[in-house]
């Protein structure tokens, strides 16, 4: 277990996830894994709408980026924070409560198997946005 604490010294918080969007976002994704590619063309096509969405991706779940991702939900408001995963419970965002206490309580989630596609993600987030809690989507499926 001391590994653990060599390992978040050792590893800058900057390497631990990358961010992608405005310098401020209004709705910020929260997503990992092969999510990534579909959640930053969304966060570009938002963005060409008028939409100040951000990405947030997590790269490393031990060290978990607790400090920037605590910075950047506490920028943008617990409200305005959107987990985005493939999978059913939106399972990182319980990991990034464990770790922050920032609790995500909107989702946008695909479980087909099946790769999430920009336009599902993009409609979908404006669904979130006019008060959909949880969005499942399944095109393709």
């Amino acid at each position: 277990m001391s590994k653990l604490d060599i390992i978040d010294r050792e590893i800058p918080e900057e390497r631990r996830y990358s961010y992608f969007g405005p310098e401020r976002p209004d709705i910020l994704l929260v997503g990992w894994g092969f999510v990534k590619g579909v959640a930053v063309k969304a966060v570009e096509e938002l963005t060409e709408e008028g939409i100040r969405a951000g990405y947030y991706h997590i790269r490393m779940f031990i060290p978990f980026p607790r400090n920037s991702l605590t910075k950047f939900a506490n920028e943008v408001g617990a409200n305005n924070l959107i987990a985005v995963e493939h999978n059913y419970m939106a399972q990182a965002s319980k990991l990034v409560a464990m770790n922050t206490g920032v609790m995500i309580n909107k989702s946008i989630v695909k479980y087909t198997g099946r790769p999430m596609y920009v336009h599902e993600l993009v409609n979908a987030v404006k669904n979130v946005l006019r008060g959909s809690t949880r969005e499942v989507v399944s095109y393709g499926a």
